[in-house]
């Protein structure tokens, strides 16, 4: 496996800019109930956490990552969503449904093969 030196921290990772150093930056939502004197430093803090719950690029199902968190799980799957939209970094979030798990999902957040043009 190729490691690159990130260019904003200086460590050893598996991209070009370690997954700490990617993380989506803060930001408004869209939502017709946003209110940003409630809800931007809430919501951001929310996003950093699922962040550094998911950059290790295995799948994680929303149940797994609420009790990990603290979080709703709806507010979970907002913040995966997030992660796709160009103001938060466009970042590729793969998803598959559980063979076995009827209507569950999981979820991973791809730095290696987003970086790699895949």
């Amino acid at each position: 496996m190729k490691f690159f030196r990130c260019s904003v921290c200086g460590k050893l990772a598996h991209t070009p800019t370690h997954p700490e150093c990617q993380a989506p930056p803060d930001g408004h939502r869209d939502g017709e109930t946003y209110e940003a004197q409630f809800d931007y430093h809430r919501l951001n803090k929310q996003q950093r956490r699922v962040w550094l719950a998911v950059i290790d690029n295995e799948w994680h199902t929303l149940a797994e990552l609420s009790d990990l968190l603290g979080d709703p799980e709806t507010s979970i799957s907002a913040r995966l969503r997030d992660f796709r939209k160009a103001k938060f970094g466009s970042h590729k979030v793969d998803a598959h449904r559980i063979v076995f798990g009827g209507g569950t999902w999981e979820y991973r957040l791809d730095l290696i093969g987003a970086s790699s043009g895949e």
